[in-house]
């Protein structure tokens, strides 16, 4: 995060630190079903969608209460204008600073020798450009409220991951011969272990001690498993190496629910409508979210 080497400006710890957790652990859990059309000139096709995720880590405190979060970017911006900003009010004009030194040079040249008028004027010009540094002064500790918390730790990181897909696209696409008969079918049904550690074991939380608010920066892995794909008579199967992703709106929604927009423990849903193409088709599908999650510390 480009404000991260300002944090010395704006992180103060907490004297009771003893009190604080000493470690977090947060699981969640999400479940998609979705259906779907689309139709060509001739061909049409039908989706399914079933897909449910399990995971949970450890995580660790990296100091004490915190002035500013370190999983919002737009609210540490703000506080550091909010330490900058008195100071650059104070700044001068050009043309002010020019009348400024214009006027001190025009006192001392009238004070010509005498060592206590040169004096007098020197501490005018100082109380004067006091007021107009352009450094902000160190600002008074500001009350902590964050608990940021990050995963390096990976020993003690105690990660779960599960993962289950069932998707299915079934109808005919479009050919120059009339519709050609069209299935794919996608399936995993995936424990992590060793694979999925520099995912989850390096996520960072933020909890907001005074509204409870959650904000979470992990990663989905793609579940290792098996697509088959049937276009007329040519049929294959393959396992991608990657793994195969995660309905993405589904799970784009739900990282957007985990930057601030939840306490530390709840339930949420929503229903998502999607554009969707195959093969020249045209349509729609229907997603159905649910997303279920808590943060315990201890």
């Amino acid at each position: 995060m480009k404000y991260l080497p300002l944090l010395a400006l704006l992180a103060f710890a907490n004297a009771g630190a003893a009190t604080l957790p000493q470690s977090g652990r947060l699981t969640l859990d999400v479940k998609i079903d979705g259906t779907g059309l689309t139709r060509g000139n001739k061909g049409k096709a039908t989706f399914k969608t079933a897909e449910t995720v399990h995971l949970a880590f450890t995580v660790h405190p990296v100091a004490g209460l915190e002035a500013i979060n370190r999983l919002d970017e737009a609210g540490t911006q703000q506080a550091i204008q909010q330490v900058s900003a008195p100071a650059q009010a104070r700044m001068p004009s050009e043309a002010d600073a020019q009348r400024m030194a214009a006027q001190m040079q025009k006192e001392a040249a009238a004070c010509g020798s005498n060592v206590a008028c040169l004096q007098r004027v020197g501490e005018k010009a100082s109380r004067m450009t006091a007021a107009w540094t352009g450094a902000p002064a160190m600002p008074q500790p500001q009350e902590g409220r964050y608990l940021n918390f990050s995963g390096m730790e990976l020993e003690r990181c105690n990660m779960e991951y599960t993962a289950r897909i069932d998707d299915s696209v079934d109808g005919s696409i479009d050919d120059v011969q009339g519709p050609v008969p069209y299935t794919e079918q996608k399936s995993a049904d995936y424990k992590g272990g060793a694979r999925e550690v520099p995912f989850l074991c390096m996520s960072m939380v933020t909890l907001d001690t005074k509204t409870d608010s959650l904000w979470v920066l992990t990663q989905f892995p793609s579940p290792m498993g098996q697509v088959t794909r049937l276009q007329g008579r040519d049929r294959r199967t393959s396992s991608p190496s990657d793994g195969i992703a995660l309905q993405k709106d589904a799970m784009a929604w739900v990282f957007d629910q985990l930057r601030g927009k939840v306490q530390r423990s709840g339930s949420r849903k929503t229903t998502l409508r999607v554009p969707t193409t195959l093969m020249g088709q045209q349509g729609e599908q229907t997603f159905e979210v649910d997303m279920r999650w808590k943060f315990e510390t201890k």
